[in-house]
């Protein structure tokens, strides 16, 4: 969100206000709250600030906020929340000072002349082929007067290539279909992939959700899913996956979804869902036990949510997010989770 709201400026600009935003979260910091009440709304919501404020400014500093913030939870024994907790007003500290101190202005003549050679590349490209441009122009045109509209365009030119689609509104909406056996294969879903569902791309990592185009899917960590959709923020999504704590999310027709895996018994009740009557239920970022029923929520249809972790054994735990919602979508999901 704070991205969203900074877009407009400078790329140094920018970054100083993030900061500013740092060091206020770094004040608001009680740690003894942090570590005794880890179920509290305000010590939830800091932990989601401190970890989107971070991913703004530096990829591994979000992800070690993230793996401190995992410990304070009440699944944790209190000696343990309570090294972490300091241990996180240390390196929130650490990492104030440090980026108070960094030059931010090599952003803007970074940004300066990304701009400059696009602009430059633009123009040479124009002026190499702006006859061509023009006679492409006046044949489409002239079709299109004519009222010709065909299903695809393939185009062959020196500057671009391919072939244009024209989609059909009908074809693209999610096709539910009643309750599909999923099949389930080494932690991996094999189910029924959308032919337009595609991997985010390395350039749009970091964009707001909102930014970003339909038909694609890329992956949040459980606490800031939980956080964003309770207090309707908008968030980034991520190409990595650790399947251990981030969610699938897909962005097709408008629509925001959550993927994941339910239990036998809330699969079997979704027949059941309404406005008047919804479900409350515990959903997976992977299969495990019997909660091996993939399903997709709109995050529209969420009215609760929470976040929390759960020991799979001494070694493992997992992410999990408690939701109450009043739609569930089954079908041709895809399931990119590894």
């Amino acid at each position: 969100m704070l991205g969203y709201l900074l877009s407009s400026m400078k790329s140094s600009e920018n970054k100083k206000k993030i900061v500013e935003k740092l060091a206020n979260l770094c004040k608001q910091l009680d740690v003894q709250r942090l570590y005794n009440f880890p179920r509290q709304e305000d010590t939830q919501r800091w932990l989601a600030d401190i970890a989107s404020v971070l991913k703004n400014l530096d990829e591994g500093d979000y992800q070690e906020i993230v793996r401190l913030s995992k410990i304070i939870t009440p699944t944790e024994e209190r000696n343990h929340r309570k090294e972490a907790a300091y241990e996180i007003k240390a390196f929130a500290t650490r990492k104030v000072a440090e980026y108070k101190r960094y030059d931010f202005s090599n952003l803007d003549k970074q940004k300066n002349g990304q701009q400059n050679n696009f602009q430059k590349s633009l123009g040479n490209m124009i002026k190499k082929y702006w006859l061509g441009l023009v006679i492409l122009l006046l044949v489409i045109i002239s079709l299109l007067l004519i009222g010709y509209r065909p299903e695809k365009w393939t185009v062959k030119l020196p500057f671009l290539e391919g072939e244009f689609v024209r989609q059909n509104n009908l074809s693209n909406k999610l096709q539910i279909t009643p309750s599909p056996v999923v099949e389930i294969q080494n932690n991996i879903t094999p189910a029924t992939i959308f032919s337009n569902l595609r991997s985010l791309e390395p350039l749009e990592t970091g964009k707001n959700i909102d930014k970003l185009p339909d038909n694609i899917y890329g992956f949040a960590d459980g606490l800031l899913i939980a956080y964003d959709i309770k207090n309707q923020k908008i968030f980034s999504l991520s190409l990595r996956s650790n399947s251990y704590d981030y969610f699938e999310i897909q962005k097709t027709n408008g629509d925001n979804l959550l993927i994941g895996f339910v239990s036998e018994e809330n699969y079997s009740k979704i027949g059941e869902i309404n406005t008047e009557n919804p479900i409350t239920l515990t959903l997976f970022p992977i299969p495990w036990n019997n909660m091996n029923r993939l399903v997709a929520i709109s995050f529209n249809s969420i009215s609760e949510i929470s976040y929390r972790r759960i020991d799979l054994d001494s070694d493992k735990s997992l992410s999990v997010l408690d939701l109450k919602t009043n739609r569930i979508l089954t079908g041709n999901i895809s399931h990119a989770q590894k």
